[in-house]
């Protein structure tokens, strides 16, 4: 069962990647919610209507994105709202801002903010904060998984080592 699980995220990863591709091609019809670089940010104040493609090495999120949130790079860093879902892949991401669902990919992933639905992740290392609060299920493939925060929801998933002092619904 968790193999399928990885399976899954992995063909979704590589779908992303190939959407991504497509997109990249079609900037004038993104009208700028295409951001590629070493650096990216979007300032606290921003606000992007509609989703937002972010590809590049450092990304922070302070801002507003009203829409979905897609990013691919070495580090992510969401603490600004985003009023859709979050799809992200990275060596290190960090969820502190409010989200929909979020489907992630990465090395090591924090999250201390509120999601609204459900977390799907494969992580080497996991954190749901004490400050985090999951508004459906987690789903989770990892090596290290640590639930601090409160999972509305159920938890489902396999990791090498889990720990749990949060509250499960």
């Amino acid at each position: 069962r968790m193999a399928r699980r990885a399976l899954i995220i992995a063909v979704a990863t590589v779908l992303f990647l190939l959407a991504a591709a497509v997109v990249a091609a079609q900037d004038t019809l993104l009208d700028g919610k295409l951001r590629a670089g070493d650096t990216i940010s979007v300032p606290a104040g921003e606000t992007i209507d509609g989703d937002l493609y972010l590809f590049g090495g450092t990304m922070t999120v302070d801002g507003t994105v009203d829409g979905d949130l897609v990013a691919f790079g070495g580090t992510i860093d969401l603490n600004g709202e985003v009023t859709g879902d979050l799809i992200a892949s990275g060596g290190t991401v960090s969820v502190d801002g409010p989200v929909g669902d979020v489907r992630i990919g990465a090395g090591q992933m924090t999250v201390g903010g509120a999601i609204g639905e459900d977390v799907l992740a494969g992580a080497g290392q996991l954190t749901i904060s004490s400050l985090s609060t999951i508004g459906g299920d987690l789903i989770v493939g990892g090596g290290t998984v640590a639930v601090d925060g409160t999972v509305e929801g159920s938890i489902e998933g396999r990791a090498g080592t889990y720990n749990r002092s949060g509250t499960v619904g």
